[in-house]
């Protein structure tokens, strides 16, 4: 492949993952001022972009994995709170539904935020109601 069409594509592969990265434009002129002392990717060599990427591809990933990780503990809490079955697979079942995807691994970031707000949400619900219950039952208790 010549290295003009190499590098159009590794430029908009850096940029897809600029954005998929949370950057914004002054975000991305600084990344790559900071790393490459350039203020466009246009001056990047071939090398440089596929590091870029590499760098880039990174940061995205850790921060799946981190989701990921908040996504299942707060499904957990969901099902230890309601005495239902909590291992990783029926976890990670029950996350692929919510997304509407086949495989755990590939859900986007965007949507295992959701997901985790949500349940979040669902465990705040069901804590409110649980103490609810218990001031409902002392309030009966004095009235007997």
């Amino acid at each position: 492949m010549k290295t003009k069409t190499l590098n159009k594509k590794l430029i908009a592969r850096l940029h897809m993952l600029a954005k998929q990265a949370g950057m914004n434009d002054d975000d991305y002129r600084d990344y790559l001022y900071n790393n490459y002392q350039v203020t466009t990717s246009t001056l990047l060599t071939t090398a440089q972009l596929r590091e870029a990427c590499n760098c880039l591809q990174k940061i995205i990933d850790n921060e799946a994995n981190t989701w990921r990780r908040r996504v299942m503990a707060a499904i957990g809490a969901y099902l230890r709170r309601q005495h239902l079955n909590e291992n990783a697979q029926y976890i990670k079942a029950i996350a692929c539904r919510a997304a509407d995807c086949s495989d755990f691994n590939t859900i986007p970031v965007a949507r295992l935020r959701a997901i985790y707000y949500e349940f979040v949400r669902r465990n705040k619900i069901t804590e409110n109601i649980d103490y609810e219950i218990i001031n409902l039952k002392y309030e009966l208790s004095k009235l007997n």
